[in-house]
C-alpha cells in the first residue's frame, strides 16, 4: 500500500471510529436515562444517515461546496438538521472533524428546496446544493431534505458534500 492509500485508510477509519463513537455516547446516554418501566426507544426512521454515520463507503458525492470560516476554533453548527428519529436538532461540527446531517425541509421555505443554515461564533451563513433534492434516492420522506456529509478542516475550510447511494458497479 503506498503512502497515500495508507493515509486515506488511516482517515477513513479515524473519521467512522469518531462518529461510531460519537453516536455511541448518545445512545448511551439516552438508554441509561430511559426509566426501566416498558417504554420503547423512539424508532430510527433515517437509516441512510444512521448507515452514512458508520459507513460512508456505500455513497457518492453527488455535489461539493467549499466554504471559509473566521472562529476556526470554534464549534460549527447547522441550525436546520434533523436526527436519526426524524426530530429537528441543531448538529454540532468541531474543528478537524466530520458529521453527518440531514436536513430539515421542514424548517422554512429556503430548506424546503434542500438548503440549510450554520453558524460558527459570529458568522452566520446558509448553503444549497444545486442538484435537486427531488432525484436523490436518500430521501425518505417530504420534511427530510438532503444527506449532508460536512468536513471541517483545521485551517478554517469546510467542505460540504451532497451524498446518495452509491449503485454504480
Amino acid at each position: 500500500m503506498d503512502r497515500r492509500n495508507a493515509l486515506k485508510a488511516g482517515l477513513s477509519s479515524l473519521a467512522v471510529a469518531g462518529v461510531t463513537s460519537h453516536l455511541g455516547r448518545g445512545q448511551e446516554q439516552a438508554e441509561s436515562a430511559t426509566p426501566a418501566t416498558n417504554k420503547r426507544q423512539p424508532e430510527i426512521i433515517d437509516h441512510a444517515l444512521l448507515s452514512a454515520s458508520r459507513s460512508a463507503g456505500s455513497y457518492m458525492f453527488r455535489e461539493e461546496l467549499t466554504t471559509e470560516i473566521e472562529s476556526k476554533h470554534q464549534t460549527l453548527i447547522i441550525t436546520s438538521a434533523r436526527d436519526v428519529y426524524g426530530k429537528p436538532t441543531s448538529q454540532r461540527v468541531k474543528s478537524s472533524s466530520v458529521s453527518f446531517f440531514r436536513v430539515d425541509a421542514a424548517y422554512d421555505d429556503f430548506t424546503a428546496q434542500g438548503g440549510w443554515y450554520w453558524k460558527c461564533g459570529e458568522q452566520r451563513g446558509k448553503l444549497k446544493f444545486e442538484y435537486s433534492p427531488e432525484n436523490l434516492m436518500t430521501n425518505f420522506s417530504e420534511s427530510a431534505g438532503p444527506l449532508v456529509m460536512v468536513v471541517r478542516r483545521i485551517d478554517g475550510s469546510v467542505q460540504w458534500y451532497l451524498l446518495d447511494y452509491d449503485l454504480r458497479c
